[in-house]
């Protein structure tokens, strides 16, 4: 193995890093998290005035990775991070890694639910709970997870508060989209904080309103002032998890029900459904093919008005009145004789 000889021939400045953090904290650091932390001693000797923004654009990384990385050391006992009241500023004093971990000195941070899953960061590494959401979560994405997958794991629950059952929630419904990452996750978590929903209860009560079937089954039957009603979604739920349809599929039932009762009936549509499942539709074309089944099964109006004349014309053979012979008569000829004749005896 080749050994590396660094040398320089000018003064360039240097940011000093403690031999005890290169020894003890930076092998099992995430590497995101070593930059971050390099980076901070950078800015601090040279006195360079920097915002979280600005250290996520140097590194190319959203602002919620550069917390992250904050929380990180400030659970080793590297930094020491508050906010202010205002919320648009943060203090970060720089411990030294020669000295014992004081984290274990400073208050729990307490998180804004109620949950029995919320336990304290430190803790949740040896948790059964946790454990159990890693495993799901590896199950799920069908690999093992990486070292940055935990982390993000820790901080939705930790520094956003979500409960461990929400975050294994939203974790199926990434998948379910064909999305294997805890970024898209996390994303998912933001929005939901975003409408104020904290939990699990609430958040598929959400979901069942903004799906995309949802939506589009709402749009079709011209439903835009209200949430669907509990009924409306077991419907909507039968349609998709009991019958297996996709969105475009329901849609056209709803369609084709506005069509024929001119007013949004879930029930109609359920029936239009049930007897596609029974006909095992599961595409446009075997829409199709039922369709031309049902209409060689109903005769056409011009097959009834033939029949019906055919059996009048059957009954009128048989009238006894039909045996005399009939005339010919032309009508407008009779009418001109009678105008002329009248027009004579005056």
């Amino acid at each position: 193995m080749k050994n590396i000889t660094l040398t320089s021939d000018v003064d360039l400045g240097y940011t000093p890093v403690s031999h005890s953090f290169i020894n003890k904290y930076m092998p099992s650091a995430n590497g995101e998290f070593v930059k971050v932390y390099l980076y901070l001693l950078h800015c601090l000797d040279t006195g360079k005035s920097i915002s979280v923004s600005d250290i996520a654009d140097f590194f190319e990384k959203e602002e919620a990775d550069v917390f992250r990385a904050f929380r990180y050391w400030e659970k080793q006992g590297l930094l020491s991070v508050s906010s202010h009241a205002s919320g648009e500023s943060v203090s970060i004093k720089i411990l030294s890694p020669d000295t014992k971990d004081t984290v274990a000195d400073r208050s729990e941070k307490k998180t804004s639910f109620q949950d029995t899953s919320a336990l304290p960061c430190d803790d949740l590494h040896e948790s059964e709970s946790f454990s159990h959401l890693v495993l799901a979560t590896e199950v799920y994405f069908k690999r093992s997870l990486r070292h940055t997958d935990t982390d993000i794991l820790l901080y939705m629950h930790d520094d956003l508060g979500i409960p461990l059952d929400l975050i294994e929630f939203l974790i199926c419904q990434a998948v379910s989209k064909g999305k294997n990452n805890l970024k898209y996750v996390e994303a998912m978590a933001r929005t939901l904080l975003d409408s104020d929903v904290r939990t699990l209860k609430a958040a598929k009560e959400y979901y069942k309103n903004n799906s995309d079937t949802t939506r589009m089954v709402a749009k079709a039957f011209g439903i835009q002032k209200r949430n669907l009603g509990s009924s409306e979604q077991d419907f909507i739920f039968k349609w998709t998890d009991t019958f297996g349809f996709d969105t475009d599929i329901i849609v056209e039932a709803c369609n084709r029900t506005l069509k024929t009762t001119h007013e949004p009936s879930f029930s109609y549509a359920d029936g239009i459904l049930s007897k596609w499942h029974e006909k095992g539709v599961v595409s446009f074309e075997d829409i199709k093919r039922t369709d031309e089944e049902h209409a060689k099964t109903v005769k056409t109006p011009g097959n009834k008005k033939s029949s019906s004349k055919a059996s009048k014309a059957g009954t009128a053979s048989k009238n006894t009145f039909n045996n005399f012979e009939q005339r010919n008569l032309d009508f407008d000829t009779i009418t001109k004789n009678a105008f002329l004749a009248a027009k004579s005896e005056e």
